[in-house]
């Protein structure tokens, strides 16, 4: 699959699937509406769901990056290159897992992300904070990363100047991603405590669907 950098891709979408799915499911429950308006099972259900869908969303989000790699492996380029690039893809491997992972123990037990549980252990806030900034970081240095890398491979190929002008346009549409990214940092900056979750999460979602799309259409 890996030498399909199609292939990959396509693979990567399917995992979209079931996030547009869970979509649907919690706007039907309530999610967009103020907490106040969302009896306490529904708000556990959109929790839960939120949980699952930003777990695969994180995974989609980072893998998806690496489709540009991949195709430039199918080229003839330096072992040096090369190397780089497959240090490249095991970054946007295990970078996604670590987050997921770190996730899992945000919280303990788990099951308190999404419903109250007696005798909880939480982060503190300063934990979160490294967390969410280092995903918020990993994303867009890579972003930039992938977005100017290619130009050094495609300007040397033996193509006309337009044909290797469009390439790398096209190739570096995934920094737009960044642009998705900086207004979630921005808008959890600048969060009241005040903010009422369940709105929030919404403009958060569209925010995260939306880097995937811009990736995805890289």
């Amino acid at each position: 699959m890996l030498r399909e950098p199609k292939h990959f891709l396509t693979s990567i979408q399917l995992l979209e699937i079931p996030v547009l799915v869970l979509i649907g499911v919690y706007v039907s429950e309530g999610l967009g509406r103020y907490s106040y308006y969302i009896p306490p099972e529904n708000k556990s259900s959109i929790l839960y769901k939120l949980f699952v869908a930003g777990q695969i969303g994180i995974l989609v989000a980072f893998l998806t990056r690496t489709s540009i790699t991949l195709m430039l492996l199918q080229l003839k380029i330096s072992t040096l290159w090369r190397l780089f690039f497959y240090l490249a893809i095991a970054s946007q491997i295990a970078i996604p897992l670590a987050l997921n992972i770190a996730l899992f123990n945000m919280c303990r037990p788990v099951s308190t992300m999404w419903e109250p549980v007696s005798g909880a252990k939480y982060w503190n806030k300063s934990q979160e904070d490294i967390h969410y900034y280092f995903r918020i970081g990993a994303a867009i240095t890579s972003d930039i990363l992938f977005a100017i890398t290619p130009a050094f491979i495609i300007w040397k190929l033996k193509r006309s100047l337009l044909e290797r002008a469009v390439i790398i346009m096209l190739m570096a549409l995934g920094v737009s991603a960044s642009g998705a990214v900086i207004a979630r940092a921005i808008i959890t900056a600048n969060r009241s405590p005040m903010t009422d979750s369940m709105r929030n999460a919404v403009m958060m979602l569209i925010l995260c669907r939306l880097e995937d799309s811009l990736l995805i259409m890289a």
